[in-house]
């Protein structure tokens, strides 16, 4: 299976490859770890194909080497869920940065009443990591100006 491998990130060529490797596909299913092996190489082929469109690659991949559908299906279940996971993590991590934004503004409409637009912006336009630093500038800075400051 490596000549096969070497190809994966290619999905068309990695699929032409599989198509012809049957008898081995077989005889590895047959093996004591067969099926979890399977399900290694196709994870590798997945991740490497990175296809954008998984779902394509899945019935091209059942067509090809239809005696491993089952392992072919597991591992696209695998990356889904991954994807999801990493989805989550992501909204999570916008949520956070929407709060801290949300408090910042809300601490300098408090501290120095109006908030000018180009701040507003500003704000908006900034990574967590300059948020959390004008968080804590904006509960010690004497004007709405120093908060900002780059000195």
């Amino acid at each position: 299976m490596p000549s096969c491998l070497r190809h994966a990130r290619t999905p068309e060529v990695a699929i032409e490859r599989l198509r012809h490797w049957g008898e081995i596909v077989h005889e590895v299913r047959q093996t004591a770890n067969g099926r979890a092996a399977m399900v290694r190489v196709l994870r590798y082929i997945f991740a490497t194909a990175n296809p954008s469109n998984p779902e394509e690659l899945v019935n091209r991949l059942n067509a090809a080497i239809t005696e491993a559908n089952e392992e072919i299906m597991t591992a696209a279940e695998q990356l889904i869920e991954r994807g999801f996971k990493k989805g989550i993590e992501e909204g999570i991590e916008k949520g956070r940065e929407k709060e801290r934004r949300d408090m910042l503004l809300l601490l300098l409409r408090e501290r120095f009443d109006e908030v000018p637009s180009s701040v507003v912006a500003r704000v908006n336009a900034a990574d967590m990591d300059q948020l959390v630093s004008w968080i804590h500038r904006g509960l010690r800075a004497a004007t709405l100006a120093s908060v900002f400051d780059d000195a």
